[in-house]
C-alpha cells in the first residue's frame, strides 16, 4: 500500500486524493493485466480504475471514515476493473465452452477412477491430440478459480462487485467455510501443481519467475497453472452461491 499523504486540512480534497493515489491504480492494473490474456487492454483497465478511484475519493470526502484511504479505495478500484472485464467479456464464448468441456471431462474421469485425472486420460476423454490439448491450455492463460459471476450472479443483491458491498471473490471465500473445501481440493492436486499455485497466488510470482524457480519454461508454467485451476474448478463445480451465502451466515 502507498503511504498515506498528509494534507493541510483535516478533510482532504477529492483532487488531492486522486493525484496522490493514481500510482495505485496503475499498479493494480499492471498486476491484473499480467494475469490475463494479452488481448486485455492495460489502458482500459487503468481508465476503469481511475473512475473507481474518483468515486472512492468523492465518497471518502463526503463521509468521514477512520479507514485509511488506500484501504478504502483499493476494493472499489479492483471492482471497477473487474466490471470492465465483465463488460468486455475478455473470454470468447467458444473458449468458455472449451473450459466447460475440460471441467466436465475431468469430473467424469475423477468420478470414475477416484483419482486425479491425468493429461492422457483427459485427451482420450475429449478425443483430442496432446498438441490440441496444449493449444487449448495456452488459450486459457488468465483463467482463474473464481470470478464475480461464479460467486454472485450479476444483478443479484449479493453481486460480488455491487456497490453495496464492494467485496471480491477472495474476500467472500475468506469469510466462509468454502476456504476449507478449497484447501482440501488443493491437497488432492499433484505436487507440482500445488507448488505452482502456491508460488503464483501466495507468493505473487509471475509465470516467468516461477519458471526460474522450478527450471521450467514460462509457457510450461502457464500450462501447469491452467491445468491445476481446471482441476479445482471441476472439483468445486458443485458449489453454488446459495451454499456460500448459507455458510457465510453460520
Amino acid at each position: 500500500m502507498l503511504k498515506e499523504p498528509v494534507f493541510p486540512s483535516e478533510r482532504p480534497r477529492v483532487e488531492d486524493l486522486v493525484k496522490q493515489f493514481t500510482r495505485l491504480v496503475r499498479h493494480e492494473a499492471v498486476y491484473l493485466a499480467s494475469r490475463l490474456p494479452r488481448n486485455v487492454s492495460l489502458d482500459d483497465l487503468i481508465q476503469a480504475g481511475m473512475l473507481g478511484l474518483f468515486e472512492s475519493a468523492k465518497r471518502y470526502v463526503a463521509t468521514p471514515s477512520t479507514t485509511s484511504f488506500d484501504a478504502y479505495a483499493i476494493v472499489r478500484i479492483r471492482g471497477a476493473m473487474m466490471d470492465e472485464l465483465r463488460h468486455e467479456d475478455w473470454m470468447p464464448r467458444a473458449l468458455r465452452r472449451k473450459v466447460k468441456q475440460l471441467e466436465g471431462a475431468i469430473s467424469v474421469i475423477e468420478a470414475r477412477t477416484g483419482r486425479a485425472a491425468t493429461v492422457t486420460q483427459i485427451t482420450r476423454e475429449l478425443g483430442v491430440s496432446m498438441r490440441q490439448y496444449e493449444q487449448t491450455l495456452s488459450g486459457l492463460t488468465g483463467l482463474h478459480l473464481f470470478y464475480a459471476e461464479d460467486i454472485a450472479p450479476k444483478g443479484s443483491e449479493d453481486d460480488a462487485y455491487g456497490a453495496a458491498t464492494g467485496a471480491d471473490p477472495a474476500e467472500v471465500l475468506e469469510k466462509t467455510k468454502i476456504r476449507a473445501v478449497l484447501a482440501k481440493a488443493i491437497d488432492k492436486l499433484p505436487e507440482r501443481e500445488r507448488t505452482v499455485l502456491a508460488l503464483y497466488y501466495e507468493e505473487g510470482l509471475n509465470n516467468k519467475e516461477i519458471g526460474a524457480v522450478l527450471h521450467l519454461t514460462e509457457s510450461r508454467i502457464s500450462q501447469i497453472r491452467t491445468h491445476a485451476v481446471l482441476r479445482l474448478r471441476a472439483d468445486l463445480g458443485h458449489i453454488s452461491w446459495s451454499e456460500v451465502s448459507a455458510l457465510a451466515q453460520e
